[in-house]
This record gives C-alpha cells, structure tokens and sequence, in this order.
C-alpha cells in the first residue's frame, strides 16, 4: 500500500472519508511536526485545514469512558498525549508533497483491544464475573456490602463501623489478559489493576492495626489517609507502607524487576527479609532486582500511562513494549531474531485501537514487520 499526503487527502480526512491508512499517515505527520514545533510552517489554506483536522485527531485519541467523570479525565489525557507527544516513529517531511510516501503491508485482523473485565473470588471460595454482572448488590461478607457501581467499578460499603470485629475474610481480585478494573477498598482508598494482575486483601480493615493487601502484575493506588492504620501493600519480596498517597506499583512475575513510582505524598520501602529501607519522594522511581534496589528521577506521567488510556514506549525495549501489548490484546508475540528484542522504542499511542492499528503505526519505524496469525504476532526484520 502506497500513502501520500496531500491536500486531497486532508480534505478527506477532515470530511471523514479518508481511509484507515490515509488516517495514520496524517496523525502521524501532524504528530512528528508537533514533537519539532513546526506547526505553522506550512502554506494558510493548509494550516487551515490543519486547524479543522486537529478536532478529529483529538477525537480519535479519546479513549473509551465508563462515565462522565471519567469520560473528562480521559479526553483531558488524550489532549494532553498530543499536544506533549514525543513519538518518534515517522519522518515525513511535508515540504515535498512527492516524496512523501510510506510503503506498508496491510495487517488483516479483528482483535480488539482490552475492557473493564475482572474476577472476584470470595473467601467462600465463590468467583464472579465482574464483567457479566449487573449493577447492585453483588455479595455481603462481615461487616462490608459488595456492590458493583453505576460506573462499573467493585465497591466496599461498610453497614456498621465496629473495630472491636476482627473480620478474617479475604477477597481476591483478578483481571485476565485484556482487562483491567477499578476498586475502592473499605477504608476508601481505590486500586487500578492492569492487565494480567491481582490484588488480594481483606473484605474489613476493621480490627486490624493495618490496612494490608498484597498485588501482584500492575496496580496505580490512592490511598486514604489513616495515621492509626498505616496501609501496607506486600509484593514481589518488598513491603510498601503509606499513610495516604498515589503510586505506582509493576511487579510481574514475568519480570525480574519491579518498579515502584510516587505520585504524591511519601512511601517507605523495603526489602523482605532486609532491615534496609528507602523512603520515596513524588517524582522518584524505586527498582528492585533481587535485593538490589536503586531511586531514579522520571516522568510520573509515563508510569501511569495504561491507567489514563494510552501506551508509553519511552525509554523501553521492543520486547517490554510487546509484553504491554500482549497482556492487554491477550495475544502470544513470536521474535524471528533475538536481536529484535533490544530494539528501542518511544512514543505514546492510544491504548483503544484495534491491535492491527498499532502494529502498523509500530511498523512506520522501518525497524521491523508484523504478522498477525490468529491470536499470535511474528516480529520481524523488513525485507
């Protein structure tokens, strides 16, 4: 397939009649002149049809809500990838209308990206489809009712504040390949769980000295604030206390490093088994490999990324790129090299596309090709 862009196919775009194809192409250029500040080096008819164009680039960015209160949250974050982006994928110069052409195999499939789909497993040992129920009441343990809102999200409602009732029951939550899902706690704290992950914790804090849950896969948390109750998150061999705060949580068993990003507040840190702790400032990013631990300075924003909507390539490897994409489109990924694994990646794009979309926006680096077989993806190199 042969693209060019040209004013023709700007008037397409903005009338919505351009292709799939045509529509990468022109989000790509209009992205990469962004990324160089070179909005408005381009002739009055065309940067005004630009000007038209950017409310539909804006549109296909949205990313898709549960509510309205989420809905403002995740066009504030699809706005704010655009006008920040630093994709690095194409080189189109505009300035040359017949040069500029991108040659790219069409990538034929249906695979759709993740949902709001979860399983919750009772300390009965009962599990529950989260996706396949309605609103309401869902279950009652102790002192708590469980209910699924009108957002789709689990929540914990206690009946009565007792703390002299030690409740014992201990709930389980779990999203699969393709999903993530959103819980508030009983003390009102509020979990986010990626794709692949779990988070299992006690249906009442009440009668506990501490608010303790352990995660493992990805988790971004909220914490409400309780200084009589620390709250007290365990996995990967690490152990994270907190009052109140927003972080970050990656700790796949998949991987041998975990990493842990403050967004707000203090955390204190340590390793199991270790008298050796740390304590993270917002801004900070812990990462543990076996007992080593290490705090660098990031970009908060790139840590939560999968939480408002989109991926975030920066700074990673085609392979740990190719591991959030094949936890979220529940697909197998196949390397025809080991070579190709190391090749770096950057860039955000939109976590609600179709997989082909984002395989072939991947594609326009040149650096490798895709395949998509059933539920499997080959990587290779261009021929």
């Amino acid at each position: 397939m042969k693209g060019k862009i040209d004013k023709n196919t700007l008037d397409r775009y903005v009338q919505g009649t351009a292709s799939e194809d045509e529509r990468l192409l022109i989000e790509a250029w209009y992205l990469e002149l962004a990324r160089k500040n070179e909005l408005p080096a381009y002739p009055n008819d065309l940067e005004d049809k630009m000007n038209k164009a950017l409310p539909v680039i804006l549109s296909h960015a949205q990313f898709r809500p549960a509510s309205s209160k989420r809905r403002l949250w995740f066009a504030l974050s699809a706005a704010a990838a655009i006008l920040t982006v630093f994709i690095f994928f194409y080189w189109i110069d505009f300035s040359d209308p017949k040069d500029n052409v991108l040659v790219n195999k069409p990538l034929q499939d249906e695979i759709v990206p993740g949902s709001d789909k979860a399983y919750l497993t009772l300390s009965n040992g009962t599990k529950i489809a989260l996706d396949e129920r309605t609103t309401g009441n869902i279950a009652q343990e102790a002192n708590v009712r469980i209910k699924k809102s009108e957002d789709g999200e689990l929540t914990y409602e206690l009946i009565e504040a007792n703390e002299n009732v030690h409740a014992e029951e201990v709930n389980l939550l779990q999203t699969p390949n393709g999903g993530q899902y959103q819980v508030t706690l009983p003390d009102g704290s509020k979990v986010w769980l990626n794709a692949a992950s779990s988070l299992r914790y006690p249906s009442s804090f009440a009668g506990r000295s501490e608010r303790k849950v352990s995660l493992t896969g990805e988790g971004y948390f909220e914490i409400a604030k309780d200084k009589a109750k620390p709250f007290v998150v365990e996995s990967n061999g690490q152990k994270i206390e907190v009052l109140g705060t927003k972080f970050n949580l990656n700790a796949y068993t998949t991987s041998h490093i975990s990493k842990t990003t403050l967004l707000e507040g203090s955390i204190k840190l340590s390793a199991t088994g270790t008298s050796e702790s740390y304590i993270l400032q917002p801004g900070q990013q812990l990462r543990k490999n076996g007992q080593s631990m290490r705090i660098l300075h990031i970009d908060t924003e790139e840590s939560v990324a999968w939480k408002n909507g989109y991926f975030s390539f920066s700074g990673k490897t085609l392979e740990e790129g190719m591991q959030e994409i094949a936890r979220w489109y529940d697909v197998d990924i196949v390397y025809q090299g080991t070579k190709l694994k190391a090749i770096p990646l950057a860039g955000t794009i939109s976590k609600y596309d179709k997989l082909a979309t984002i395989l072939k926006t991947l594609e326009l680096t040149g650096s490798f090709n895709f395949q998509i077989e059933g539920r499997k993806v080959v990587v290779s190199l261009p021929k």
